[in-house]
């Protein structure tokens, strides 16, 4: 009786394997599962080369750190009586640790917590009355980065003045406190179990925005928890502009008292705030916002990774505007992480912790394709890995070859023995399909 490819056992990376076939085309095929990983490693070498800190050492750390991980997991499980042989999919993984590392002490040679100490100016700014809205642009990066412009609207102004009023070490660990807290507490809602939780902590976007105290980790928290509570996304802008499109799913899905509830508490908060802040201030950040456009055109490296640093800005428009059709075309949670990607894609400035909010989206993927992601992630400096990132995560609403539809023996994935993606939605969500989507 014959058997159809569908009945074959799956190769981690080529699909059915025939047992069947000749010797040649055996080696063929474990070239094949072998390329992507060895093409990771050579990818993160060159990457790490004069990495910070590490000079011309880069590379030679990264391989051989990657070499020790892979060697120390082949050991861990012999140990244990099972088998040694080290799997395409646990080399690149290997490989993705070691270069996230690597990657991450680098940014040591970073200021450690600038932007809370760009809150914390701001606030104090705000306490003795005088301006926080940069109002000539900048010409060449200040020598103390945490005098870089502050951009958040009025309402954040009374809660970085009650932080300024602290010692800055009480300060700094109640905010680095409430980071974590919150990063840890999204990934859990996202399904990731607590291995995978702290190992995400070294993935460069997560570790970066620790590192400078950025507002985007305690943000992610609220796009986390919006299956159970959706009017979290209406206080999106609060933070970040481009946090206001995943608020868009709530139309969508015609959550509609959601949304006057949102709406209805965000316009209190801008109310409440107002005495303090006064309405010039509302004024001021408008104008500080196009300041700041005006000085990433003397600095472009003040946009980041955006594709505005690389593209016009009508190319820019276009292209977020395809992603945005594409992301109201799913349903329910697939939607949701849909929208976020589009927000990244749209974001005016764009450094690593902004990619965030794609996790969603990234946990989608197959267990090579997300590694992959991983990988590019990994880098700080100029190869295009940042740029192509958000632009893979759209191709792959495209392909659904490249998106996880269970798991695949020898390729580690973090959703490995979990539901997906927001299992932790609410009954009433996923009784009414809410966790899934096309």
């Amino acid at each position: 009786m014959s058997t159809s490819a569908s009945d074959r056992p799956r190769d981690a990376v080529t699909g059915p394997r025939d047992d069947a076939a000749s010797p040649v085309a055996r080696r063929l095929v474990s070239a094949a599962r072998w390329a992507l990983p060895a093409g990771t490693w050579a990818y993160l070498g060159l990457a790490d080369l004069d990495a910070p800190l590490f000079g011309r050492a880069g590379t030679p750390v990264f391989l051989g750190l990657a070499t020790l991980l892979a060697l120390g997991l082949v050991g861990w499980r012999a140990a244990r009586g099972r088998r040694v042989a080290l799997t395409a999919g646990e080399a690149m993984v290997a490989g993705c640790l070691a270069g996230a590392i690597v990657v991450d002490v680098g940014q040591l040679d970073l200021l450690g917590l600038r932007d809370l100490g760009i809150y914390l100016h701001a606030g104090e700014h705000f306490l003795s009355g005088s301006a926080v809205y940069d109002t000539v642009p900048l010409v060449a990066y200040p020598a103390d980065l945490s005098r870089l412009p502050f951009l958040y609207p009025p309402p954040a102004l009374p809660v970085f003045a009650l932080l300024a009023r602290l010692p800055f070490p009480l300060a700094a660990a109640l905010w680095v406190g409430g980071c974590a807290a919150a990063a840890a507490a999204a990934l859990r809602a996202f399904g990731l179990r607590w291995p995978w939780v702290a190992a995400s902590f070294l993935w460069l976007p997560m570790f970066q925005g620790m590192y400078v105290g950025n507002v985007a980790v305690p943000a992610l928290l609220l796009f986390a928890l919006a299956p159970r509570i959706p009017s979290l996304l209406v206080f999106g802008p609060l933070f970040k502009p481009q946090a206001a499109i995943p608020a868009l799913w709530l139309p969508r899905e015609r959550r509609w008292r959601s949304l006057l509830l949102g709406l209805g508490v965000l316009a209190a908060i801008c109310l409440a705030t107002l005495p303090l802040t006064g309405i010039d201030r509302w004024s001021e950040w408008l104008g500080g916002l196009a300041t700041y456009n005006d000085s990433q055109r003397n600095v472009p490296g003040l946009y980041g990774f955006a594709l505005a640093r690389s593209v016009p800005i009508a190319v820019v428009a276009v292209v977020a505007a395809i992603a945005l059709v594409l992301a109201l075309r799913a349903r329910a949670l697939v939607g949701l992480g849909r929208l976020g990607v589009v927000s990244v894609v749209a974001s005016p400035s764009l450094y690593t912790h902004g990619y965030l909010v794609a996790i969603p989206e990234i946990l989608r993927l197959d267990a090579p394709w997300l590694w992959l992601i991983v990988a590019l992630s990994s880098t700080r400096g100029p190869l295009p890995g940042w740029t192509l990132l958000p632009l893979l995560l759209l191709v792959a609403w495209l392909v659904p070859a490249v998106r996880r539809t269970g798991d695949r023996p020898g390729w580690p994935h973090p959703l490995d023995g979990s539901p997906g993606v927001w299992p932790a939605g609410s009954h009433r969500a996923r009784a009414n399909g809410l966790d899934s989507g096309r």
